[in-house]
């Protein structure tokens, strides 16, 4: 018994068929052959043997055909989507300008004369408690009815900050939750794109072995996907940290990280 084996250009999905060798024969085409070759010339052509036993013929016609066929259900068109990703809002670029343009004005307004305070000025600030909100109108209650006041804070200037506080609050809640909600629609998003990118890109590596323009073509796409970077020696590696920037950084921490060590003055000659 002899073995049949598909070509090189498509070795992913060939089968082998075990048949007797008197088995009758008959040249056939695969269906993705590269357009302007003739296999009869070059002897290439593939032998498909008609078996008579009980397999249905689908299972003896040319796997190149059964190759397509995985193709074709693995595209998006016919693939399911997944509801999270299919949920995925659509918003327009106006909408988007609009409501970018609504932020910056608000926070031009709050931001007018309000100054950012530095990280070393935050830490010196005081830590209010959870019930804040709840202590200071009654603080101010107690010194308006006892008449007794602090001239560097006067019970004005608190409550009226404490009003702003509480006017903010549900500003930031309200904010909080749209920026979660942008971030998970952007995840969402990205993974969609992503996904059919990569299902996209996998169609035309396999189209491209027997198109050598469309694979130059796809070599941009292959050098993002993984890219090379120059070593300290002027070589090229795939690895990020055998880069030179990541030599120089690992470097630069050691030294940073190694106490500097102290110099003894010389020892004064004898007489």
């Amino acid at each position: 018994m002899e073995p049949t084996r598909a070509p090189k250009w498509n070795r992913d999905s060939a089968m082998i068929l075990f048949v007797e060798r008197d088995a009758p024969t008959r040249r056939v085409t695969p269906l993705d052959a590269p357009a302007g070759r003739d296999f009869e010339r070059a002897g290439r052509g593939r032998q498909v043997i008609i078996m008579k036993t009980s397999i249905s013929k689908s299972a003896v016609t040319s796997s190149t055909a059964t190759s397509h066929a995985a193709i074709v259900a693995a595209s998006p068109a016919t693939a399911a989507t997944p509801p999270e990703i299919a949920n995925v809002p659509s918003v327009t670029t106006a909408q988007i300008d609009a409501f970018v343009e609504a932020i910056d004005q608000f926070s031009v307004l709050l931001g007018a004369d309000f100054v950012v305070p530095q990280p070393e000025a935050a830490k010196r600030m005081a830590k209010p408690r959870k019930t804040a909100a709840a202590i200071v109108p009654m603080v101010a209650d107690l010194s308006a009815r006892y008449a007794v006041a602090s001239t560097a804070y006067p019970t004005s200037a608190t409550l009226a900050k404490q009003q702003l506080v509480n006017t903010l609050s549900p500003v930031a809640e309200r904010i909080g939750a749209v920026q979660k909600l942008v971030t998970a629609i952007i995840a969402v998003g990205q993974s969609a794109a992503w996904q059919g990118s990569m299902v996209t890109y996998g169609l035309l590596k396999s189209e491209a072995r027997g198109n050598a323009v469309l694979r130059n073509a796809l070599a941009p796409v292959r050098e993002k996907l993984r890219p090379t970077y120059v070593t300290e020696e002027g070589g090229k590696t795939k690895v990020r940290g055998r880069s030179r920037k990541a030599t120089a950084t690992k470097a630069a921490e050691a030294s940073a990280a190694t106490p500097e060590t102290p110099t003894s003055p010389p020892a004064p000659a004898k007489a």
